[in-house]
């Protein structure tokens, strides 16, 4: 499915591509921020067109909506990554040494 346009811009050079976002694109991304994690952000689309309008932009900018079909997993706890043991573990498990 196409996405809708929201913004466009130019390569400038191999580095460096200009777009531009009106004020009330920015408003409405703003007001329709996506969520994960408590973090909010939007994801945008930068696409390179092969030739540049009549105005010479080649840059199209679109909203990124896809989101997975079976929605986010919720967060678990991580496993114990680290070998760090506490005095008291320690003790308990190895035997004290000879010397």
């Amino acid at each position: 499915m196409a996405e809708k346009t929201i913004g466009s811009g130019k390569t400038r050079n191999e580095k460096w591509i200009q777009i531009t976002l009106s004020e009330k694109t920015l408003h409405e991304l703003l007001e329709n921020l996506d969520e994960f994690r408590d973090n909010k952000f939007v994801k945008l689309n930068i696409n390179i067109q092969d030739a540049p309008d009549q105005y010479g932009k080649n840059i199209k900018v679109s909203r990124d909506t896809w989101k997975p079909s079976g929605g986010y997993a919720p967060r678990s706890e991580p496993e114990r990554t680290n070998n760090y043991r506490s005095e008291s573990e320690v003790a308990e498990q190895e035997p004290d040494l000879p010397f």
